[in-house]
């Protein structure tokens, strides 16, 4: 249960290390680690914002988008 709470924040780490590539692993491994919905809409954020950082836009986007349609079926759940 703590798995995933545990990679996002080893994610974040890595990424304000200056260690991106190394905090997307993490981030994706928490995907794999039965997040909820709302944790899953964490994540997808989270990669999306490290992709940004690293000026690969069109991955950002992706995840950014995952986040939008996301948002739209958690208001109606």
């Amino acid at each position: 249960g703590r798995e995933v709470g545990c990679r996002v924040m080893i994610g974040m780490c890595l990424r304000d290390q200056g260690n991106p590539s190394e905090a997307i692993h993490q981030f994706k491994a928490s995907l794999h680690a039965e997040p909820t919905d709302r944790e899953r809409q964490s994540i997808y954020y989270e990669i999306g914002q490290t992709y940004e950082s690293i000026g690969d836009v069109g991955e950002a986007l992706y995840y950014f988008e995952m986040v939008a349609k996301r948002d739209a079926l958690l208001a109606l759940a």
